[in-house]
């Protein structure tokens, strides 16, 4: 995962299901990607793999939400690449 990947991310949305408050998420993401541009100039991010893990958003019922399980494929996906960064190692493309 790149920060360019970050910049044209899209989750489905959902109302009837419950599903992850969109201004969180949305707020995050941008954290993510920032921290990430970071890291891919050789800088610490100001993030950590640990810290993606533990985001936690609040859960919305009967209004427009983001699908769960996309935004947390997307958080492993991003804690993974942090990781890779902390231990020096090449991200996964």
């Amino acid at each position: 995962m790149h920060s360019s990947d970050i910049a044209s991310i899209s989750f489905a949305t959902t109302r009837l299901h419950e599903g992850y408050a969109i201004p969180e998420v949305d707020e995050f993401v941008k954290s993510v990607r920032k921290a990430m541009e970071k890291w891919e100039a050789g800088l610490a991010g100001g993030l950590a793999a640990a810290d993606i893990m533990q985001a936690r958003f609040t859960p919305i019922k009967f209004f427009k939400g983001y699908n769960e399980n996309q935004v947390d494929d997307f958080l492993d996906e991003a804690a993974e690449t942090f990781s890779a960064y902390e231990t020096g190692t090449r991200p996964a493309t």
